[in-house]
């Protein structure tokens, strides 16, 4: 329902390295637009064994999202998060005891898109970063092109319909 994304997953542990790397145990929260839910399992996998104590992978209960009632904000299932009254219904993440959201940096996987204003504007008390990671994005090719023509069709006649000579 959500689509899949490609993505480089080892050019994304890269950049949270590098970003975060020098302190193993910070707080960190990893957060992804839905397409990329297919690889969160491998990505926090790599994170772990790469020592990364501090960092939690959320998950998204992709059940929550696809009732209607829950995506138009109408009443329904409750946050799904370990975390009670998280701002961020539909993904399920779990924090360092006695931690609060506000005390975690967010590595956020995807695009400049609804999903990312609205995590900005739900965690506005922590630092957001979205480097660019291998992303693949998608081409549509444009939808101007036409078949090629045959040669015959693109000389113009040098006589006019109707008339010999």
């Amino acid at each position: 329902m959500f689509g899949r994304s490609d993505i480089d997953v080892g050019d994304c542990v890269s950049k949270f390295v590098g970003l975060y790397g020098g302190d193993l145990t910070q707080r960190v929260l990893v957060l992804y637009d839905v397409v990329y839910n297919h690889v969160a399992s491998e990505l926090a996998g790599l994170l772990s064994q790469r020592g990364f104590t501090g960092t939690t992978v959320s998950i998204v209960i992709t059940e929550w999202l696809r009732d209607p009632a829950n995506a138009a904000g109408e009443a329904g299932r409750e946050d799904v998060n370990v975390e009670e009254n998280s701002p961020l219904r539909g993904r399920k993440f779990t924090l360092q005891e006695g931690a609060k959201i506000e005390d975690y940096k967010v590595f956020y996987i995807g695009g400049e898109n609804t999903t990312l204003s609205s995590i900005m504007m739900r965690l506005n008390k922590c630092q957001v970063r979205r480097p660019s990671v291998g992303l693949v994005p998608r081409v549509k090719p444009p939808a101007d092109i036409s078949p090629p023509h045959s040669s015959q069709h693109m000389t113009p006649s040098r006589e006019s319909p109707g008339r010999s000579r």
